[in-house]
C-alpha cells in the first residue's frame, strides 16, 4: 500500500531549553498542561519519494473536499517516509491527520513517528494507524522520556 495522507496539524506546549536543573539535563521549565498548546508551524524537509500529482508540500494546506490534497508516495518499497522541519524547537504532544471528506482504501494502516533535534538521533513518538474513514484522526505523542521533555526540530513520518 502507499503511503497517503493529508493535512498535518502539529501541537506543542513549551519551546525554550536555555536552562537545565543542577545534576539533571532537565530543563527547569514545567510542561504546561496540555490543554494549553499552540498550533506548530512546518515545513516539509524531505520525503523518500513521490508522485507527480502528489507532492509532499500538499499537505501544509488542509482541503479536505480535495482529491489531490495528499502527499502518495511513488511505491512502497523500500519503506516510505517524509520528514518535516518544525519552526521552532519545540515539545511535540500531538499530531493530527486530516483526511478526504470520503473514506479512501489508500489511507496510512500503520506508521511510526520519530521526533529529535537531527535527523540522525530521533526517539520513537509513536507506533499507529489511521482508520479507514473521512475524519480527522489526533494522536498523542510520547513528549517525556525517563521523566524529561523530548526536545524536537524534526518529525519523520514513516
Amino acid at each position: 500500500m502507499l503511503v497517503i495522507f493529508r493535512k498535518l496539524k502539529l501541537l506543542c506546549s513549551m519551546a525554550e531549553f536555555s536552562t537545565s536543573m543542577p545534576g539533571s539535563d532537565c530543563p527547569t521549565t514545567s510542561i504546561p498542561s496540555l490543554g494549553n498548546s499552540e498550533k506548530l508551524q512546518y515545513t516539509i524537509h524531505k520525503c523518500s519519494s513521490f508522485s507527480a500529482n502528489y507532492v509532499p508540500e500538499n499537505i501544509l494546506v488542509d482541503k479536505p473536499n480535495d482529491q489531490a490534497s495528499r502527499w502518495t508516495s511513488e511505491s512502497n518499497w523500500p519503506p516510505q517516509h517524509i520528514t518535516l522541519k518544525l519552526e521552532k524547537l519545540s515539545i511535540v504532544e500531538s499530531i493530527t491527520f486530516g483526511k478526504y471528506e470520503k473514506t479512501h482504501v489508500c489511507n496510512l494502516q500503520k506508521f511510526q513517528i520519530l521526533g529529535g533535534l537531527s535527523e540522525d538521533k530521533m526517539v520513537d513518538l509513536l507506533n499507529s494507524g489511521l482508520q479507514n474513514s473521512h475524519e480527522a484522526e489526533e494522536f498523542p505523542l510520547t513528549y517525556m522520556v525517563e521523566g524529561c521533555p523530548v526536545p524536537c526540530l524534526y518529525i519523520k513520518i514513516g
